[in-house]
């Protein structure tokens, strides 16, 4: 495989290291970290590497085009890139309010973890994984043994009554680092559009994130600037950092945006 273009979301530790070991694959060049704290950036512009101060999210949904775009995202944030991005997608179809990913669809992962905003944490590890696992087809890198259930495939085959399932499957693109390719993420808008309960899940084979949220059957018109998809007016100030954050990043990879 010889990307094209990687985009990796996440300036942090995780950031940090996928850019190092992708970039050890197949060249800096084809790399492009966003992340909204400067500071993170510094470090990895100073190596070579193609940096856009923006917050992720934004970055997405102001870069993705319809067609095309990078090979890979790789998502190295501490939120649920793929899920936040659907919210911002779909603006006011999103009914606001928490919803909770149906306990049905957790029976027989080994482990589950429910966290902030409703966020649940799966995994079929009860120890901590190495950050260079290689993700062996068959069995688990640290015990030897066949994992008692693969998380991604098992979200795909799971059914519950009204619900829409959207599952990104994070695919490993060097040890430690996944990613998906953007046809996914379009892929999730089309699944989501007959509206009502939705879970939204990326996941690899042994961890993965889920996260729910109920879907307007209706297109409704997109919030207007400075408004939140909730309705509520977005601080000025905030805006306007977001703003030059996001023109900046469309500065500087122009050039991925015309050859996509």
């Amino acid at each position: 495989m010889h990307p094209e273009r990687i985009w990796i979301i996440g300036a942090g530790r995780f950031g940090r290291l996928a850019a190092h070991r992708l970039g050890a694959l197949w060249g800096r060049e084809k790399l492009l970290i966003v992340d909204r704290d400067e500071m993170a950036l510094q470090g990895l512009a100073a190596e070579g590497y193609r940096v856009a101060p923006c917050d992720g999210v934004d970055f997405l949904i102001r870069n993705l085009p319809p067609s095309g775009g990078p090979a890979w995202i790789v998502p190295a944030l501490p939120r649920h890139l793929a899920y936040e991005w659907l919210r911002r997608k779909l603006g006011t179809r999103v009914i606001p309010g928490p919803a909770e990913v149906p306990e049905a669809l957790l029976a027989g992962i080994p482990v589950v973890i429910h966290g902030q905003e409703g966020a649940v944490y799966v995994s079929v590890a009860r120890h901590r994984c190495p950050d260079d696992c290689p993700e062996p087809q068959t069995h688990c890198t640290v015990t030897g043994r066949p994992r008692p259930v693969e998380i991604g495939p098992f979200l795909e085959r799971q059914h519950h009554p009204g619900w829409t399932l959207v599952v990104i499957r994070s695919r490993q693109l060097a040890p430690g680092v996944g990613g998906y390719p953007p046809q996914d993420l379009r892929e999730a808008v089309a699944q989501s559009a007959g509206g009502g309960p939705c879970l939204v899940a990326t996941a690899c084979r042994c961890h993965g994130v889920l996260h729910a949220l109920t879907i307007r059957p209706h297109a409704d018109p997109e919030p207007s600037a400075g408004t939140l998809t909730d309705g509520r007016p977005a601080a000025k100030s905030q805006q306007s950092s977001t703003d030059r954050r996001a023109r900046v990043a469309e500065q500087v990879d122009a050039r991925d945006l015309k050859s996509g």
